[in-house]
């Protein structure tokens, strides 16, 4: 074995202080480090539907009005599986707040 492969053990003294330092530095690092990893990934959450009676009662209009927003393109339905007619609820949040150009 050559001289550069031979692990050696180090006795390093230090003060209480220090080392506490260097323990709070770490964790500040690691913490940092997964904020950061968090805001470049944000978390996927599952995406909720309401029911035509939801949105309905929500906007006080009825399924008629509902049916001509989605033939006029202002607020789109979906279909999911059996459940019939759905619209995704941060559409229809959008929709209250005006963001798609509709009042």
């Amino acid at each position: 074995m050559s001289d550069s492969n031979l692990k050696t053990n180090e006795v390093v003294m230090i003060t209480k202080a220090d080392f506490m330092s260097i323990v709070e530095d770490a964790v500040k690092e690691r913490i940092q480090m997964t904020l950061l990893s968090s805001k470049a990934e944000p978390e996927r959450q599952e995406e909720r539907y309401m029911s035509r009676r939801e949105v309905a009662d929500l906007l006080k209009v009825d399924f008629s009005t509902l049916w001509r927003w989605n033939k006029t393109g202002i607020l789109h339905s979906h279909r999911k599986g059996e459940r019939g007619v759905l619209y995704l609820e941060s559409e229809v949040r959008q929709f209250i707040a005006g963001k798609n150009g509709h009042v």
